[in-house]
C-alpha cells in the first residue's frame, strides 16, 4: 500500500516537473544545444514514467522496474548537472 502512495506521488511530480522543465528549456540562456538537452531529457523523463505506470497496470512487474529505474535515472541526471556546474 505505501508503495502505490508513494507511486501515485512520483507520477504526480514526474508529470508536473517534466511539462515544467520542458516549458523552461524554451528560455534557457545556455544556448540552443541545451534547449535541446533539456526538452529531450523532459520528454524521456515522461515515457519512461508513463511506461513503468502502463507496465504495471498490466502487471508486468519486469518492464516496470526497468522502466521506473530509468525513470530515476532521468530524474537524477538534472541533479547530476547541476552538481556538475561551476556555482
Amino acid at each position: 500500500m505505501l508503495h502505490r502512495q508513494i507511486g501515485k506521488v512520483y507520477i504526480t511530480a514526474v508529470l508536473l516537473s517534466s511539462v515544467a522543465g520542458f516549458h523552461i528549456a524554451f528560455y534557457t540562456t545556455a544556448g540552443l544545444y541545451a534547449a535541446f538537452g533539456f526538452m529531450t531529457l523532459s520528454v524521456i523523463w515522461f515515457y519512461t514514467t508513463l511506461m513503468a505506470f502502463l507496465s504495471i497496470k498490466r502487471r508486468q512487474l519486469l518492464p516496470h522496474r526497468n522502466m521506473i529505474i530509468y525513470s530515476y535515472a532521468c530524474c537524477f541526471a538534472a541533479v547530476t548537472l547541476r552538481l556538475w556546474l561551476p556555482s
